[in-house]
């Protein structure tokens, strides 16, 4: 396969892996909350100073890990930072889905099955839930298998010299081992993509609805900070109050109740040595 300008996803079929043209997609949220910017300014660094890994004679790749809970707003910032690159015509940005496709058919497609058009200057490669969603390999290990070590090191240069943007990302960072996290070169720098603040939340309701929100909305938007809401659980409280014909404050305390329920089921199950 030849690694082209434009967004690809890789798909597993019974011949191998294969490139497939993939849409990226826009995002209505609220440019000054989302994490667009942080994720921005690590890869333009990169991109900018190649020079760097040229005098330092290594190979130029570089790779972060956003770690969130969901909905917090990974996937939009990601397609934000790519469709910015992809204006130039000489990006070619790659998504993996871990869950669907094994590392190791991956890093052979990179070492054996693939080659990039010369057109291709830059490349970002998406690794979406790694650790907690990577595919078991046949002898059982998930999550830091050696495949998926050695695409990180670059082992073999499954990416030819061209210059390698790495952006992986994780909803359960206690479940990613030692070996992916805590060793600069596989992941060079760890971002914490936290859930909005307070004054975040008020914005983000006001954005959603439409709406300038009255004291109650407020309240509510301060009780969502203090309990970790995420912009999906803010969607929902608009969406909701909407379609239930509640107030927001309703549906935050209802938010609230279902999450302290979850919590102390999953303490339960971790307690029973179920995982």
């Amino acid at each position: 396969a030849i690694i082209k300008p434009g967004s690809f996803t890789l798909e597993d079929t019974s011949m191998g892996i294969n490139l497939k043209k993939f849409s990226l997609k826009s995002y209505d949220l609220l440019k000054t909350i989302d994490n667009t910017s942080q994720i921005l300014s690590e890869a333009d660094k990169f991109f900018k100073k190649g020079d760097i890994y040229k005098q330092l004679g290594r190979e130029p790749k570089r790779a972060i890990l956003l770690c969130s809970p969901p909905g917090v707003g990974k996937s939009s910032a990601i397609s934000d930072v790519c469709q910015e690159f992809l204006k130039d015509k000489t990006t070619s940005v790659i998504t993996w889905d871990t869950s669907g496709v094994r590392s190791s058919s991956v890093n052979r497609f990179f070492l054996q099955h693939s080659k990039f058009d010369p057109s291709v200057q830059k490349f970002i490669f998406i690794m979406e839930d790694i650790g907690g969603g990577t595919v078991e390999e046949h002898h059982g290990s998930k999550g830091a298998d050696s495949s998926l070590l050695n695409l990180l090191d670059g082992i073999g240069h499954p990416f030819k010299g061209v210059p390698t943007f790495i952006i992986a990302t994780t909803n359960n960072p206690e479940q990613s081992v030692g070996a992916l996290i805590d060793r600069p070169g596989r992941f060079d720098k760890v971002i914490e993509l936290k859930t909005p603040s307070e004054k975040e939340c008020i914005a983000l309701l006001k954005f959603i609805s439409k709406r300038e929100l009255n004291s109650e909305e407020i309240e509510a938007a301060e009780m969502a900070s203090k309990n970790g809401f995420s912009i999906a659980h803010l969607q929902e409280v608009v969406v909701r109050s909407l379609i239930d014909d509640v107030s927001m404050m309703t549906v935050t305390k209802q938010l609230v109740e279902h999450k302290k329920r979850f919590n102390n089921g999953f303490h339960d199950v971790k307690t029973l040595g179920i995982r």
